[in-house]
């Protein structure tokens, strides 16, 4: 009917979060909030936090969780699996570094299943883990001087040379 009314009716009528500010504070309250059920913080970061406010109109969290072998892993393999790869958000211990084999997704939907997607999403995490453990584990079977050696191979810039010069320099 009018401009003004514009983003109550997409709100109340069609659950659309308009408004990207009040979607990405949404967003960090229900991650927050769905970490701390499950007993630690969520590690929200500040570019995947507005990833995920443009890919959703109506956020939902979802808690997912993943086999406790895959903490031998460094944190960062972890994080970027579930970070770049998933777009979700890793938790971690309260006030500490330490990962937790708990995840959060933010869906498009309010699901009358949620296990359903919490399950879905467990379902893909898992390659995704276990591929990381296998190029982990492969890395680490040579040593760092075999692999220092390759850069000869792999040109940095055509007037600087490879990426061996690269790292002698």
């Amino acid at each position: 009917g009018s401009a003004s009314a514009w983003l109550k009716k997409l709100l109340d009528k069609g659950h659309v979060i308009a408004d990207f500010s009040v979607r990405k504070e949404r967003i960090q309250n229900i991650v927050t909030t769905a970490a701390e059920a499950c007993g630690g913080q969520a590690m929200i970061d500040p570019d995947l936090l507005d990833e995920v406010t443009s890919l959703v109109e109506w956020p939902v969290a979802i808690t997912g969780s993943f086999e406790q072998k895959f903490l031998e892993l460094p944190a960062e393999v972890l994080i970027a699996s579930m970070q770049d790869h998933q777009k979700y958000f890793p938790v971690s211990e309260k006030g500490g570094h330490k990962l937790l084999n708990q995840f959060i997704t933010v869906t498009n939907i309010e699901s009358r299943m949620p296990d359903q997607i919490t399950r879905g999403n467990e379902r893909v995490i898992r390659p995704r883990l276990t591929d990381a453990e296998f190029f982990w584990r492969r890395d680490r079977s040579q040593p760092f001087s075999a692999l220092r050696e390759k850069l000869k191979g792999v040109v940095f810039q055509k007037q600087l040379g490879t990426l061996a010069d690269k790292t002698e320099r």
